[in-house]
């Protein structure tokens, strides 16, 4: 057996040992055997393969290239892909790569985002992070950071339950919503486009975040309505009646504070105080 040496002394027998000439040093009274101590001057360390999935193309940015793992899903406007930046400080991102002609709305969902993120800090912290901007042959393709758990949208929510999810679920996700759409009324800002792709979800930690923002605008808007609409398509017929109405006649309120004002006194009503109900999403796997 082979250990690392330490001293001058076998730690088998005691006996002194010779000099080191190999990478190995042998007692020479019980033929022990030691492997030399270790270098200990700063060395590069090889690159380390990536820990994730085979890599199904790749993308330049700018002087940034990234390799992409697979497609998250297709917008209006671009196709939005989870990769990785080829570097040894490397980041997971989501790229959207703007279709030919059509690249516009990426244009304004960049702006949009800075001027948004900018004003408010909660939006900031509910956002992803615009990473880069780049255009190629009339292409334009977005770099934003990814947010660990926000794998699903509240259409995938919609796919694997038809029947209607929990509707205490249906009440968490439009709170969450309803605290970006307030922050969105204080500065003067509105989304202009929530349909259930643009509401990812994070199921395990009860998070909803607003993506796709390249209606947002500068103006009232008709965020609540559509934000009811939304929600509308969650809710299966055991949903008790009154929280599907006010999905229904969200339009009807002018703030979004009093709409979560009224949420709540439904939920409560139906529910009782809130308490956190496990929410699972498989995404089909």
């Amino acid at each position: 057996m082979s250990i690392i040496l330490e001293g001058r002394q076998c730690r088998n027998c005691s006996g002194p040992l010779g000099p080191i000439t190999g990478s190995t040093v042998i007692c020479p009274y019980c033929a022990s055997e030691y492997y030399a101590p270790p270098q200990k001057g700063y060395r590069i360390p090889a690159e380390r393969p990536y820990p994730h999935p085979p890599t199904v193309g790749e993308f330049r940015v700018g002087n940034l290239r990234y390799r992409v793992h697979g497609r998250l899903g297709r917008g209006q406007h671009s196709d939005v892909y989870l990769a990785h930046r080829d570097a040894a400080l490397t980041e997971l991102v989501v790229l959207k790569v703007g279709r030919r002609g059509a690249s516009d709305g990426l244009q304004r969902e960049w702006t949009a985002l800075h001027q948004v993120r900018a004003r408010n800090e909660f939006l900031r912290h509910m956002t992803a992070a615009p990473v880069a901007l780049a255009e190629d042959q009339g292409r334009v393709t977005a770099v934003y950071r990814w947010r660990p758990g926000f794998s699903f949208t509240l259409l995938d929510a919609k796919r694997e339950y038809p029947q209607g999810v929990d509707p205490r679920a249906a009440v968490w996700i439009w709170n969450r919503i309803l605290d970006q759409l307030s922050c969105l009324e204080e500065i003067g800002w509105s989304h202009g486009a929530i349909t259930p792709e643009h509401i990812l979800l994070h199921p395990r930690d009860h998070g909803a975040a607003l993506c796709g923002w390249s209606q947002a605008n500068r103006s009232k808007g008709k965020d609540l309505a559509e934000s009811g609409a939304a929600i509308a398509t969650l809710l299966g017929s055991s949903a008790p009646q009154p929280l599907r109405k006010l999905a229904q006649h969200a339009a009807c309120f002018s703030q979004a504070a009093n709409l979560k004002q009224e949420l709540r006194r439904i939920s409560e009503s139906a529910f009782g105080p809130p308490r956190f109900h496990t929410f699972t999403l498989t995404g089909g796997r």
